[in-house]
């Protein structure tokens, strides 16, 4: 074999050049088994540990089998171009700590660029800025880069020595073949990493689906309960013991806004010892200004209340005592304040968490929605009672004048059968039937009317005319009336009054019944007046009259559905009590209005207003 590899030149000497060459041959058969030594003591000795301890491990074995002092691997950051952090350091005797540079003229600036740097000697004299050689008091210097699966450089291994280095092609193999380790376990502990993401992201989303699903739960749990309640106290109470579970949360308290006082009343407590103060009362502006005025507002209609002490309204509640921190939700019905249910937290400022907040935001809307079935349904049993009553007044005030009509015809009948009938004494008869069944036709009508208004099935036809002589004729009808009671009618007929829209039917209706009320709530010998106020815009009419006049309690339901007034006519008339309701229905849809002012035993002084405006021609009422 060794004679084939001879040249001509060779074959004078050839004794000398066979043992030559078959030295050489020795010397890469020798290479080649220690090659093969190292790296099967690599693979036995590493195959047994992964990760950080494998780092270590191998930069330990590449350094001893180089005969070089240090080696390192490093992997490149990310967040920072031209910057590595190194993952395990060996520095001839025990393992480094960690550490991160910038390769910018340092040798390993040519390996992050994607080629193995071999340098011999004199790395110094090249790199004179690298601070890592001038420590270590490199003089050889071998890099190789370190790729991921898409062949991109992620890091890189190299080896310094304080002596220079010989034998190149060994050292090149060599590191090549730590390079493929290294790479093959970087690869592996990044699908780990990755699978390791993968999983936590996937126990978290696990965890948030049941925090998610235990939240639906509660949140269920406490809108089934709310409704079922049948009245706001028990519905406050109830929302308040179901809410206790919101971490932080010491007492709770609800505070709802009362019609009757215009004030934000104490509603429902989960302390006892608040439930015995439930006279105490804030105005609006109060519970503003301590519940939301400059408060943090975490979620639409939820505040926090960090600093509770010097709050508005403070001496008002400092007895039941002050929180540390505040968690304040404002119900909003119908752009309307109604109410506000603080939670209370006695000892921590910070007490309040975003996890509560939005468990609180979710029972929002569920609490508002109870809160107006509720209110609906007290209006509805309400109305219920109030037409019931009614219908119990008409039903009463219909019976009168039934009775009376069958009255008259049984002693028809009596003196028909007895042969006493007397013609003048039926007349008579005849003429008081006629008086009830109009009454009871009166009442009916104002039924029927309301019914009517109330369904939207009236249709106004509107025209051109004077609600002046609309006056006059109302006057005629009820003169002879005023003049039994000896009623003064003044009517001022100094303003002239011009043409307006309306329609006449239903205006008629209206003027006749403020007429006739006035007539039949004055005592004898009182008066009446009518006078006009003329402006650029309306027409007023005032209807004024000395009459039994109206109380407080009067005014806030004079122009309700279904109720009738402490005030009674003064000389014995009938009222169903619908007549001034259906006056505000027509002057609203007149787009008008009807305003009084009254005092008890005094007087009253009605007021109504119409535009000097053009309508459509027909308006459904």
């Amino acid at each position: 074999m060794i004679e084939n590899m001879l040249t001509a030149g060779d074959r004078l000497n050839e004794p000398a050049v066979i043992s030559m060459k078959a030295a050489e041959m020795e010397k890469d058969l020798n290479s080649y088994i220690r090659q093969e030594k190292i790296l099967r003591h690599v693979l036995e000795t590493t195959s047994r540990v992964t990760g950080a301890e494998f780092l270590k491990l191998l930069v330990c074995r590449l350094a001893d089998a180089l005969n070089m002092r240090y080696a390192y691997i490093t992997e490149c950051d990310e967040k920072a171009a031209g910057r590595v952090k190194t993952l395990a350091v060996w520095t001839g005797s025990e393992f480094g700590q960690n550490f991160e540079y910038d390769i910018m003229d340092t040798p390993c600036e040519e390996v992050i660029s994607g080629n193995v740097c071999y340098i011999p000697d004199n790395i110094q004299k090249r790199y004179p800025r690298d601070m890592i050689l001038t420590e270590w008091n490199a003089e050889s210097y071998v890099g190789i880069p370190i790729r991921d699966k898409d062949d991109k450089v992620k890091g890189h291994l190299a080896v310094l020595d304080e002596n220079a280095v010989r034998d190149e092609a060994f050292i090149r193999n060599v590191l090549h073949v730590f390079a493929l380790r290294a790479e093959s376990e970087l690869r592996r502990i990044q699908d780990d990493q990755r699978i390791a993401e993968q999983i936590a992201r996937y126990k978290e989303s696990e965890a948030e689906l049941k925090k998610k699903k235990d939240e639906l739960e509660k949140v269920n749990a406490i809108v089934s309960a709310i409704n079922s309640e049948l009245n706001v106290k028990d519905l406050l109470q109830s929302v308040l013991e179901h809410t206790k579970f919101i971490q932080g949360v010491d007492k709770t308290t609800a505070i709802l806004y009362d019609k009757n006082s215009g004030a934000f009343r104490l509603t429902a407590s989960t302390d006892p010892e608040i439930n015995k103060e439930l006279h105490i009362e804030l105005t609006p502006e109060e519970a503003h200004l301590r519940y939301v005025e400059g408060n943090e507002e975490v979620s639409e209609d939820i505040f926090v209340i960090s600093q509770v002490k010097g709050r508005c309204a403070e001496h008002k509640v400092a007895h039941l005592g002050l929180p540390a921190s505040i968690l304040a939700m404002r119900i909003n019905i119908q752009e309307m304040v109604t109410g506000y249910l603080i939670f209370n937290n006695m000892r921590d400022q910070c007490a309040f968490e975003h996890h509560d907040i939005r468990l609180l935001a979710l029972l929002k809307s569920h609490i508002h929605s109870a809160l107006i079935k509720i209110r609906m349904l007290e209006e509805l049993t309400d109305l219920n009672g109030k037409k019931n009553e009614f219908l119990g007044m008409a039903a009463h005030d219909l019976r009168n004048p039934l009775q009376c009509v069958a009255g008259y015809i049984s002693m028809m009948i009596t003196d028909i059968r007895q042969d006493k009938f007397d013609p003048d004494s039926a007349l008579m008869d005849l003429e008081c039937m006629r008086k009830s069944t109009v009454r009871m036709g009166r009442m009916l009508d104002e039924l029927l009317d309301i019914s009517a208004i109330e369904s939207g099935q009236i249709r106004l036809d509107m025209e051109y005319g004077n609600l002046q002589s609309i006056l006059y004729e109302c006057v005629e009808l009820h003169q002879r009336h005023a003049q039994q009671k000896n009623i003064q009618l003044r009517i001022d007929r100094t303003v002239h009054v011009p043409d307006m829209y309306f329609d006449r039917t239903r205006m008629v209706d209206v003027v006749d019944n403020l007429l006739s009320n006035a007539v039949k709530y004055t005592g004898f010998g009182g008066s009446v007046g009518v006078s006009f106020q003329v402006g650029p815009e309306s027409i007023v009419m005032h209807v004024s009259d000395t009459g039994v006049g109206l109380d407080e309690a009067d005014l806030k339901e004079i122009f309700r559905s279904f109720k009738k007034l402490s005030a009674k006519p003064t000389g014995g008339e009938t009222s169903t009590g619908l007549g001034l309701l259906i006056v505000k229905k027509i002057l609203d849809k007149h787009g008008g209005s009807i305003h009084v002012e009254s005092r008890k035993g005094i007087g009253s002084t009605f007021s109504i207003s119409l535009p000097l405006i053009r309508h459509e021609k027909n308006v459904v009422l």
